[in-house]
Formats: C-alpha cells, structure tokens, sequence
C-alpha cells in the first residue's frame, strides 16, 4: 500500500509533487513554503489543490489511505 501512495506521489508534476512533500511529509507550512521557493502562498495553495486532486483521482480505491494520509 506504501508503495502505491509512493507511486502517486510521484506521478505528480515536479513543481506539485516539491510543494506537496514539504508540506505533507516534512510538516513545513505553507508560508515557510512559498518563502523558501520564493512564490506566492496562493501558488502554493493552487499547487496543493491540485495535488489533492490528482492523488484522489489516482487514489480513489484506497480513500482509507488518503484520509490517513492527509490528517
């Protein structure tokens, strides 16, 4: 199961995928984010929308592990 939310993971765009491990597995906020990649917070708020949405898509049969994931 790690290796399919691994996998998905992965299968984001570059940019989302950056945006999304600093913020959902090192814990980083938002605004720490957008300083550190010299963005705006609304980039990253886009950015961590879409990645919600790609990984729901792509993880749709495992919802379980998305709400684990994301709390």
């Amino acid at each position: 199961m790690f290796r399919t939310c691994q996998n998905a993971i992965e299968s984001l765009p570059q940019k989302c995928r950056e945006i999304f491990i600093l913020n959902k597995i090192e814990g980083k906020k938002q605004k720490i984010i957008a300083q550190e990649l010299n963005i705006s917070i609304n980039t990253v708020e886009s950015q961590m929308a879409i990645a919600y949405k790609k990984l729901k898509e792509v993880l749709k049969d495992r919802i379980p592990l998305l709400i684990f994931l994301f709390i």
